[in-house]
């Protein structure tokens, strides 16, 4: 995709799945096993692929506090309490002179 295409899509906003189809910014619409039948196919893969789920290892303040005894449900009860707040619709005026 030409550069000056790019920068006119690329301007914030938000495409649903056919806009961004219809405009060339993914190749096909469809769920995870799709991607995962299209990656097998690409791949030359015979018979059912497998797929490893890789798992997050714990983060370096998850280490520590639990190095020292803590109770990690304590970081599970912040990170809910800032997701909410993060996910809860808001108004927002931005003045860029």
């Amino acid at each position: 995709m030409p550069t000056e295409q790019v920068r006119e899509l690329a301007d914030g906003r938000v495409y649903t799945g056919q806009q961004a189809l219809d405009l060339g910014l993914v190749d096909a619409l469809g769920y995870e096993e799709d991607a995962v039948e299209v990656a097998a196919e690409l791949g030359q893969i015979e018979g059912e692929p497998r797929v490893i789920l890789l798992k997050r290892g714990a983060t370096l303040i998850e280490t520590l506090l639990r190095s020292r005894g803590h109770d990690l449900s304590v970081l599970a009860d912040i990170s809910q309490s800032w997701l909410r707040r993060r996910m809860t619709p808001s108004l927002e005026f931005r003045w860029e002179p």
